[in-house]
Parts: structure tokens; sequence; C-alpha cells
């Protein structure tokens, strides 16, 4: 059985918020942008009609704002769970080497170093922006007994 404070579960923030709602506008603005400059008209040599194409962008653009705002990573005794925008990730604490916190312009990210191999993964609901709302998240993940022991800083 798992004690509370071995469990956690970090929801998305505010640079999660933003591109949720970033994709679907971008996507919705570039179809009327297309619209507009007559590219929606259908001609013989289109494979596919360009308005089934617009839709199909506007639809792939609302799952991928809906990945980006329902990311999580779940932290346990066991391991981390940790769904981003396009893929989810589960791991064993021993094939974590390290969690690393990456500085960005603006943006704090903590990046999941998987042991053996070059992989860098991203603990997508963890970004946030800097300042008292990432010492937040570090500050949690300090906590965890076992994210607390990989857990690596790097001051600016």
């Amino acid at each position: 059985m798992l004690r509370d404070e071995e469990l956690v579960r970090i929801e998305p923030a505010a640079p999660a918020w933003i591109l949720a709602a970033a994709i679907p506008l971008c996507a919705a603005g570039l179809v009327l942008v297309g619209a507009s400059r007559g590219a929606l008209e259908r001609t013989a040599g289109d494979p596919v009609p360009p308005s089934w194409v617009a839709v199909a962008t506007v639809i792939v653009a609302l799952v991928f704002g809906w990945r980006a705002a329902t990311q999580t990573a779940t932290l346990d005794a066991h391991g981390l769970v940790s769904r981003n925008l396009t893929s989810t990730v589960r791991l064993d604490w021993s094939t974590v080497e390290e969690l690393r916190v990456v500085r960005r312009p603006g943006l704090v990210m903590i990046e999941i170093h998987v042991r053996g191999t070059r992989r860098r993964l991203r603990l997508g609901p963890a970004t946030r922006w800097q300042g008292a709302p990432a010492s937040m998240i570090e500050s949690t993940l300090a906590a965890h007994p076992q994210a607390g022991a990989l857990l690596v800083r790097h001051e600016p």
C-alpha cells in the first residue's frame, strides 16, 4: 500500500493552457486564411477535397489542444507516468537515471534521463513559468522519496 507522501500527481499549469488554446486557434486561423484565398475550392487534380483537409486539420488541432490541457504526471513508489502532448511514458524508478531541472527563457522544465540511453523525456505537466510556480514543483519533486533522490538542480 502506498503512503500519501509517496504519491504525487502534477497537473498542467499556464504554459500548457496557453498551448491548449493556441493550437486549435492557429489551425482555425490557417484554415480561414486559406479559405479567404480560395484554397478550399476543389480542382480536378485534388485527390482529396480541400475542405476535408481543412476539417481534418481542425480536428487534429483540437485533439492536440485537448492533450495539452490534460497532461498529467503521476509519481509513486514504483515509478512515474508522464502523459505529455504526444505520448505517454511509464517508467520504473530503476530505469530513471536522473530528473534534471532545465531552465529556458521564462520557463522551467523537468527532463527525465533514462538509464543506459541518450533518451531525454520531458515531464510536460511540470513545465512552469520561472519563479514561485517552478519552485513549488521543484519542492514537490524533492519531497518525494525516489524523485528527490534523482533530482538534479542547476541554479542559473
